[in-house]
């Protein structure tokens, strides 16, 4: 099939629209958590091929990205730092109580026991954030109190597959990372032996409009990256008995992909599972769409330049993930400190009358 010319495609490079290839190599999703069945998921795909390799672009797209149901906060030292957060103004409330009617006793300074009760409670949400993961009413709480900064209208979130003479020689997904992997860190599995992570600054090629605005020659987006061996993957045969699909999960509201078969001791890849999606083609009408309406954010010209997926302009994902996690913390802080006063004040009331009588 003859290449076709885009505005969205870094000049060497041509771009196809080939159903049947695209097929042959579609990734197999499974959504065990239900985070991807609603707000219209679709698929969309177009072929970016150089003098000697192929790229697949995979694009899932959904309506909305919801997180208010419910979060799941992967990274320990989050959930470590929330549960720190909570112990040590819960101690502070008590002790400020109890400081009115036993003041002897309270020979510690106050900052010092909300420090203390901090990394207590630190320490004990590291230890037990899966099983704090797996209660579910955990996760309604995360997501009433910080899933709602990360919903938001359209999401977007790309499988690259990158082959030379038929062969799959790596893949790059959205994968979950942590928290401060801004939007997503890039899961990049390779046949090399060996394994990477880091950082990665780059510039664009060309200049892009979002929202019908220039983005800078050099987007201060950081990419977080991590690259693991091929090995780990699993695949699934196609009808010509070949292994050419590889097995994915939706294991987060903001549709975060993972290749891991066992997530927080679950097996993800069950049959039931499997989201079924047609292959829509990823035109150039559909991308000044999406780049003029629905703030798409990636830069899809050279997915051949590390690290393969990249991120142009202010991606359209609410508040950075750190200013969120703040005002959330802020919000639990200004409740419970209204707990504290709510007490205090009720305390003197029932004093007061009793003085009175």
């Amino acid at each position: 099939m003859p290449g076709n010319v885009s505005k969205y495609c870094k000049s060497g490079y041509s771009i196809s629209y080939d159903e049947s290839f695209a097929e042959a190599y579609q990734p197999i999703i499974y959504d065990p958590y239900q985070y991807g069945r609603d707000y219209n998921p679709a698929l969309y795909f177009r072929i970016v091929e150089s003098s000697t390799a192929k790229c697949i672009q995979y694009f899932y797209y959904w309506d909305k990205q919801d997180c208010k149901k419910d979060y799941v906060i992967s990274e320990p030292n989050t959930i470590g730092s929330i549960i720190g957060l909570i112990f040590a103004i819960s101690e502070y409330i008590v002790s400020s109580i109890l400081s009115m009617y036993f003041h002897q006793i309270f020979l510690v300074p106050l900052w010092l026991q909300f420090v203390v009760s901090f990394f207590i409670g630190l320490f004990i949400g590291v230890k037990i954030h899966n099983s704090i993961n797996d209660i579910k009413i955990f996760q309604r709480i995360a997501g009433f109190i910080v899933g709602r900064f990360f919903t938001h209208q359209y999401d977007f979130e790309p499988i690259l597959v990158f082959l030379e003479d038929s062969e799959i020689t790596k893949i790059a997904i959205s994968g979950r990372g942590d928290l401060d992997s801004e939007p997503h860190r890039n899961d990049i599995f390779v046949r090399q032996n060996y394994h990477n992570e880091g950082e990665s600054i780059f510039s664009l090629q060309g200049p892009l409009y979002i929202k019908g605005e220039q983005v800078p020659g050099t987007p201060p987006q950081r990419v977080i990256f991590k690259e693991f061996e091929d090995i780990k993957l699993k695949y699934s045969r196609d009808n010509m008995n070949n292994n050419h699909h590889p097995k994915f999960a939706i294991v987060t509201c903001y549709h975060a992909f993972t290749g891991e078969e066992i997530y927080y001791d679950e097996v993800v890849f069950k049959e039931k599972d499997i989201l079924n999606f047609n292959l829509n083609k990823l035109t150039d009408d559909i991308l000044d769409e999406w780049y003029s309406r629905k703030g798409f954010g990636h830069e899809v010209s050279d997915p051949f330049t590390f690290p393969y997926i990249r991120f142009a302009g202010e991606v359209n994902k609410g508040r950075p993930a750190i200013l969120a996690l703040l005002e959330a913390l802020s919000m639990i802080m200004k409740g419970l400190i209204a707990l504290k006063n709510f007490i205090t004040s009720f305390r003197r009331k029932t004093a007061m009358k009793k003085v009175s009588n």
